[in-house]
């Protein structure tokens, strides 16, 4: 599913709901398949600084998520004084170290 803007892109914030009301409404119209949504302005991807990203649909699961959620990639964000630290861990796919097992 695409959402495309084809001129000033609305605040960040905006984008994800318009986003996700975009991908329920899909959802709603037929859940029974896995639905990927993404926002564009024209032809190109919008930016992380202008949405938080893609948003997944799993009809197994019947659930909406995150394109990293659904990937299984965990993101722990620390804030300290003046900083964050923004720390992702995504399971490899085997075999790059040995450790590959059947």
């Amino acid at each position: 599913m695409e959402l495309t803007f084809y001129r000033d892109v609305p605040q960040p914030q905006v984008v994800d709901k318009m986003l996700r009301e975009s991908l329920e409404h899909a959802v709603a119209a037929d859940g029974s398949r896995d639905i990927l949504a993404i926002a564009f302005l024209g032809e190109e991807v919008l930016t992380s600084t202008q949405y938080s990203g893609e948003l997944v649909y799993r009809a197994a699961q019947r659930k909406i998520m995150t394109l990293e959620q659904s990937e299984g990639v965990k993101t722990t964000i620390t804030d300290a004084a003046g900083y964050s630290v923004e720390v992702s861990e995504k399971k490899s796919a085997g075999g790059r170290n040995g450790e590959r097992k059947c």
